[in-house]
């Protein structure tokens, strides 16, 4: 049985849509009006039911937020997952992300600690990945200002242009890579992306669309990074490179308009 966190999210949404085609067994968990409700549906969860996996993809994803409240959702509801899954000796999946490495907002710090947290606890058997930036159709979910810079393009929906370099990994192969850890029972802290990085106006000349004006990149976006593929899960690499992707939804588009 696999318990799985944020299946109303971009990545969440994806692995839960592979695990439904797969017939797997899974039981589901989302965030509640309160940190107590979801505490209370936690505990029933795990006296209820014996997991094998549990894969946590649920988060506060926004880079940007500025409450305080982020660590009690990202950082002490992993505490407790981890706990329960030391308990049941359950596989634990986390969807950490690349910032956590040196952390500079609440969200990098968040990630950062729950992952410390989970460090912490030797008899847990725990795969920790870090994506870096994911990308794909599925984005439609998400608020305009969170989504990728190739989603932007490609749907035609960009204002400002900044001069950045990123590694794009579409959320396919992220999805590709937790099934992998799954599978596995991979333990260890991995990176997940392409290993290549990709400088925005490279992308943006995949497209034919120009209705956006080039600005200097603001202080506060960071500087570009790149996976490393030696740090990949064993056995596990992306197949799907962003600016291949980018001219194929390019001639798609022009050919149905």
């Amino acid at each position: 049985m696999i318990l799985l966190t944020g299946y109303r999210g971009f990545v969440g949404g994806e692995i839960m849509r592979h695990l439904s085609s797969l017939g797997h067994g899974f039981k589901w968990l989302e965030r509640m009006e309160t940190f107590y409700l979801w505490h209370e549906r936690v505990e029933r969860l795990f006296e209820e039911n014996r997991f094998d996996t549990v894969i946590a993809a649920g988060a506060i994803s926004d880079n940007q937020y500025k409450n305080s409240d982020i660590y009690t959702w990202n950082s002490f509801a992993m505490e407790i997952l981890a706990s329960h899954c030391a308990q049941q000796s359950a596989h634990l999946i986390f969807f950490s992300s690349q910032i956590a490495r040196q952390p500079t907002t609440l969200y990098g710090y968040s990630k950062n600690l729950a992952e410390t947290m989970i460090k912490a606890k030797p008899a847990l058997e725990a795969c920790i990945l870090q994506p870096f930036n994911i990308w794909g159709a599925a984005e439609a979910i998400k608020p305009v200002y969170t989504q990728s810079l190739p989603f932007r393009l490609a749907k035609r929906n960009l204002e400002k242009l900044w001069r950045t370099q990123r590694d794009y990994v579409h959320v396919s192969d992220v999805v590709n890579a937790v099934f992998h850890a799954s599978e596995n029972r991979a333990v260890g802290t991995f990176e997940v992306g392409t290993g290549n990085v990709v400088h925005s106006y490279d992308l943006a000349g995949c497209t034919e669309w120009k209705g956006y004006k080039k600005e200097p990149t603001p202080h506060y976006i960071q500087k570009w990074t790149c996976a490393d593929p030696k740090k990949f899960l064993p056995g596990w690499h992306p197949t799907v490179a962003v600016l291949e992707e980018m001219r194929g939804l390019e001639e798609e588009l022009q050919r149905n308009t």
